[in-house]
Order: structure tokens, then sequence, then C-alpha cells
């Protein structure tokens, strides 16, 4: 399982989460500029977007524009994920050769980027259904609803002990050995 988080928060300060099994994720992937923005990459993650994308974000260059630049000189853009963050919005990139599904939903003050994070996104669909829905995110709400047939899903969904199994199931590290 990788995701990545991007947010700011009410007093303008960015920070940056990400949880993968690669080692030294956290010194090669996620990256802030202080007053400026914050940025991660992963999937097969190219150690140069970091360095570059803060650069741009110090010389105050817009997301979608950093990323068309990163991604743009790299030839295995194809098999990677990078996004950022700064105050006037985000912009992602999903290489079309990554995984099954791997994408990324934004919106003001977030985005998220991830490889296999249904106990994240699922809930997204009740919280953000401006962003979580068939006409922007079809791929996500395919992926959602198979994930959500899974025997094993069904089953941890199945022994909620509250009226809203969705809020209450929470994966482990073993979502990604779902039958």
């Amino acid at each position: 399982m990788t995701w990545s988080l991007l947010a700011r928060d009410a007093s303008g300060a960015f920070g940056v989460a990400i949880a993968s099994r690669f080692f030294a994720v956290g010194s090669l992937c996620p990256g802030v500029v202080a007053n400026r923005g914050a940025l991660s990459t992963q999937a097969l993650m190219n150690p140069l977007y970091r360095r570059a994308g803060l650069a741009a974000l110090a010389q105050a260059i817009a997301p979608d524009e950093i990323v068309r630049r990163v991604t743009g000189e790299d030839e295995g853009r194809d098999v990677r994920q990078f996004h950022v963050l700064d105050a006037s919005g985000s912009a992602a990139h999903t290489g079309r050769a990554c995984i099954d599904w791997c994408g990324h939903v934004s919106g003001p003050g977030y985005s998220i980027a991830d490889i296999d994070a249904y106990a994240l996104v699922d809930p997204l669909r009740d919280l953000a259904p401006e962003l979580v829905n068939d006409a922007r995110s079809p791929r996500l709400i395919d992926w959602l609803s198979r994930i959500a047939a899974r025997p094993a899903v069904r089953a941890a969904r199945s022994r909620s002990r509250s009226g809203h199994p969705e809020q209450a199931f929470v994966p482990g590290v073993e979502s990604a050995r779902w039958g």
C-alpha cells in the first residue's frame, strides 16, 4: 500500500504524509517549501522529481506547470505519480502504466495520490461527493466498486458493529492481499 497526502492547514502551513514499503521513502519522495507548497512522488518514483519540484515551488511556479515540466522531461513518467499543492491549488500526474487503479483526488487545501488505499479513499464518496463521483473520477468509482465486491472486504464490512460499516472498516497492511 502506498499513498501520499499533501495538505495546507488554516494557518497556511503545508505538510506531507506518505506511507510506502520502500526504504527511506521520507527522504526521497515528499518535500515542502515553507510558505510556498508541498509535493510528493511515488509509484516507481524518480528522486529527481523532488529536487526539480522543490526548486520550482521556491520560484513560485504554478503546480500545473511544475507537474508538466518535471514529468515532461522523464521518459519513465508512465510508471510514476507526482503531485504538487500550493496556495493557489494543486496538480497531479498519474502515469498510464501504473497499476490497475492508481490515481489522485484533490480539493481546496489537499491532494491525495494513492496506489491501494481503499479505506482512505472510500469515505471520500460521502465527505467530498463533488470530487468522488462518476463524472469526475470514473476510474476511482470503478476501482472502489471492484474492491468493495471482493469477498474479504464484504466479510470485513459485514462484521461492523456500527450502522455504517463503511465508516467502521479500516484495513491494515493486509489490504494488498484481499481476495
